[in-house]
């Protein structure tokens, strides 16, 4: 299946799909989290309950992200320091992009950064369907030591337009449990690890 170029909901209609599976693997995502950690997060509906989870967990965090929505829920919360990346707004989208967000985000560094792709795929890779975000996460990945790539079970073993990189192993990848049984030893004949929101597989 093909990834849409561009979502066809806005944004907070699609905060409102999968949201079970999302809100769980968002909270296993948080697993990898340690207090005082300085991280960075993409945008995207996942993204907005993964902030929502580090809320529940944490006292002190340094958030670096181009999101409004992850902005806003964590700018004021207990010690969390954010930062944002400010530039052009994609109104729909609810994120910064462009020359003066790029700018900015090479000059940070993140112990880890928590991505949401648009697709996941053995052969197709780690894509996106904007080409603004594309370019971001591509920046935000260089300037990470640890990539976390969560997914709702949905977007597996689809592909996408702009193809970010390849699944590569050292990548921890985080899902909900619906995703087949079939993708899962796929993958780990490939020494691609998987993470489930709920039981693990």
């Amino acid at each position: 299946a093909i990834a849409e170029m561009y979502p066809s909901r806005p944004l907070d209609v699609r905060n409102r799909e999968c949201s079970d599976q999302k809100r769980s693997l968002a909270r296993k995502a948080t697993e990898f989290v340690s207090e005082e950690d300085v991280i960075g997060i993409d945008a995207g509906s996942t993204a907005v309950l993964f902030a929502e989870a580090l809320k529940e967990k944490f006292n002190k965090l340094t958030v670096i992200t181009y999101s409004l929505p992850v902005f806003e829920l964590l700018c004021d919360y207990r010690e969390f320091s954010v930062i944002l990346i400010g530039g052009y707004f994609i109104k729909n989208e609810r994120f910064f992009c462009g020359a003066l967000t790029l700018d900015m985000l090479e000059r940070v560094n993140m112990k880890k950064s928590f991505i949401f792709p648009a697709a996941v795929s053995l052969k197709s890779g780690i894509c996106y369907y904007s080409q603004e975000e594309y370019i971001l996460v591509r920046k935000v990945i260089a300037s990470s030591s640890e990539v976390f790539v969560l997914a709702d079970s949905s977007k597996f073993e689809k592909t996408g337009l702009l193809k970010l990189n390849n699944m590569k192993p050292e990548y921890v990848y985080i899902t909900d449990s619906l995703l087949q049984d079939g993708i899962v030893k796929l993958y780990k004949e490939n020494s691609i690890k998987i993470y489930f929101g709920k039981e693990e597989k």
